[in-house]
Order: structure tokens, then C-alpha cells, then sequence
């Protein structure tokens, strides 16, 4: 093994292909496979304006890698930019020394950027010395509903709910039909439009639709994602953005219409089973629904989509701690302040 002091930092767009392969490699033997650990995952969030820049962080390990991290930056307002490691660290060498060397150069960039800080959100529990668990910001959900996508279909079926496998049933009763929709103008314009719908409704926040219209080229591209819709005749009545990313199949974003007379169909519930079935064809591993509500918070946000998504698993899974470390604690606090100061005059 090469030495500890081997370690690359680079912005993702200097990531050589043999390196980008390697990674790959190591995700796809992560239990959880986070496709944001993924460099043109990153790459595509620039593109798409939902970060200004991209980093990597990593261990050689031979021609691999030990560690690596694959980090956001991101602006959080005030003209701050702060470091979001979303999915990651991934560490596969328990060596000594390989979480102490990751760390420090991951606050040595936070510093060197002028981050006010870089906030880690790992699925598997990792030792990174120097910082503390606490997160800012999360981007995923601590707790998600899952469905082990190696057991057959008719044992995944036979796994939901009563009312999960009756909704599935009615929709195919009713004539929903399910496309695996071509990535054009016209069909992200469909989306984006119910998906605008979806969100004023429920009272989400939402992304643009030059953001949609980059992820889903990435996802034409590369193969890792899909977009499907649910027509109910003529009319869109659902429609969903999947990812099959190496082991593990995601739930990314859902839309669906608010008309009593689409509801009905229960557009949405065969909508998903056709995604689970295909994380089961692909082969995955794991159908994620990306998360739910605490178990013991019936009125948080999530509270809806989770009644929705656990219909379909009764499986609970809960992500690691975040952990952050604070490159600048006086700048950070003057922060913290004039964030709860706007607070209060937009709530006044």
C-alpha cells in the first residue's frame, strides 16, 4: 500500500478516467451506493446551478482508493459558501489513519476556500476527527421506508399493505398505463408543469426547469435514471423521476394531479410499482424511497408522502449522524445571527 500522505484533492473536472473509474468501482461495492458521491453527479449539479463548484478529496490506495469524498459547494446566502459532502465519506480501508488523514484535508479545504464550513451527511457511520455531529442542512432525510428488491415480485407484493396492494390493483382496474417517457423539451415541459402543480399544493419548495432538464439528460446519458408517466387515457395523471444507480434503486421526485377525477385512478401507486419491479429486473439491491417522517413526528413536513411510501415498505432505515466542522466559528456566528434575524422579519 502506498503511503498515507498520497492524498489528491482536485476539482471533479480534474478527475483523471482512470480515478473516475476507481471510484465508480468503489461505489458499486458500497452497500448503499451513493450516486452523489458520483463526480458527474456533482459535475451535472454545476451545470444544473444547484452547486458553483465540485471537489474531490481522496486516499490512493494502489491503483484505488482507500477514502474518498466528492464535495458541493454551495452558496447559503450573505455571499457565504459553505462545503456539503452529501451521501459520503466513503471509506473502504479501515487502515489506521485513513479517517484522520480524510479529515484533515477536508478542513484544510474548507479553509483554504474560505468555506464557513463542510458539513458531511455519511449512510454508513465514519469516524472523521475534528468535527461534530450536527448538520446545517440536511439533504437527505435521516429516516427512509426501503423494499429488498432481491426477493421476487410476488414476495415484495405481498409485503405492502392492504390498502398499498388494493390502490395498485384499482389502477390497473381503471386502465392506468405506464410510459417510460423519452427524455424531450415536450415531455420535461409535462413534467415540470405537474410537477410545479404537485409542489404548490403541498406547499414544497421545487427546482427549476433548466435544473430538470439537466438532470434528466445526465440521466438519458448515462443510463442511471428515468423518467415515467402515468396516463389515465389521454391525461397525465402521475409521473416520477427514478434512479438505478449500481445497487440501489431511488424514489427521487414524484407528481401527480390534484384532479378528484385522476386521484381516483390511483395513478401513483402503479407508478411505483412499475419502478420497484424494474429495480428488481435491473438487478438492485435496495428500492429507496428517500425519505420519510420520524417514526414518532405525526406532524412533521413528510407526514403525507410517508403514509404514501409506507404503504408500500414497512421497512425503516436511519441514516448516520451529520457531522460538520466549523472553518470560521466567528464568522459563523455573526451568521447564525443575521439568519435569525430575517427570519423574523419574513415571519413578521
Amino acid at each position: 500500500m502506498k503511503s498515507l500522505s498520497e492524498i489528491v484533492v482536485c476539482p471533479v473536472d480534474g478527475i483523471s478516467p482512470a480515478l473516475e473509474s476507481h471510484i465508480l468501482e468503489a461505489l458499486a461495492g458500497h452497500p448503499h451506493s451513493p450516486i452523489w458521491q458520483y463526480p458527474e453527479w456533482t459535475r451535472m449539479l454545476v451545470r444544473a446551478g444547484g452547486a458553483g463548484a465540485g471537489w474531490y478529496v481522496g486516499i490512493r490506495s494502489g491503483e484505488g482508493v482507500s477514502a474518498f469524498a466528492v464535495v458541493e459547494e454551495r452558496s447559503i446566502g450573505f455571499s457565504v459558501r459553505a462545503g456539503f459532502c452529501v451521501g459520503g465519506p466513503v471509506i473502504r480501508d479501515e487502515k489506521t489513519g485513513i479517517s484522520d488523514a480524510l479529515s484533515q484535508a477536508l478542513r484544510d479545504l474548507s479553509r483554504r476556500e474560505g468555506w464557513l464550513f463542510v458539513q458531511c451527511e455519511p449512510l454508513l457511520d465514519v469516524e472523521l476527527p475534528g468535527f461534530f455531529s450536527w448538520s446545517y442542512k440536511r439533504f437527505i432525510e435521516q429516516y427512509t421506508a426501503r423494499i429488498d428488491t432481491t426477493w421476487d415480485e410476488d414476495a415484495i407484493f405481498a409485503g405492502m399493505t392492504q390498502k398499498g396492494r388494493h390502490a395498485i390493483r384499482t389502477a390497473e382496474r381503471a386502465g392506468v398505463r405506464i410510459e417510460v417517457a423519452d427524455i424531450t423539451a415536450k415531455n420535461i415541459d409535462r413534467f415540470y408543469t405537474l410537477f410545479s402543480e404537485t409542489t404548490e399544493r403541498d406547499r414544497f419548495s421545487g427546482n427549476s426547469r433548466w435544473y430538470f432538464g439537466v438532470l434528466l439528460d445526465f440521466f438519458a446519458k448515462t443510463g442511471f435514471g428515468e423518467l415515467r408517466f402515468a396516463w389515465v387515457g389521454e391525461r397525465l395523471a402521475a409521473a416520477g423521476v427514478f434512479v438505478y444507480f449500481a445497487n440501489v434503486a431511488l424514489y427521487y421526485y414524484g407528481a401527480s394531479s390534484g384532479d378528484p377525477a385522476l386521484r381516483k385512478a390511483m395513478a401513483t401507486y402503479l407508478l411505483q410499482w412499475s419502478s420497484i419491479r424494474e429495480a428488481v429486473r435491473r438487478p438492485c439491491l435496495v428500492y429507496d424511497f428517500l425519505g420519510i417522517a420520524p417514526p414518532d413526528e405525526g406532524d412533521h413536513r413528510l407526514a403525507g408522502v410517508t403514509r404514501f411510501k409506507r404503504k408500500f415498505s414497512k421497512d425503516i432505515t436511519k441514516w448516520s449522524d451529520a457531522k460538520i466542522f466549523i472553518a470560521r466559528p466567528v464568522a459563523y456566528r455573526f451568521f447564525c445571527i443575521a439568519r435569525a434575524v430575517r427570519r423574523m422579519f419574513r415571519e413578521n
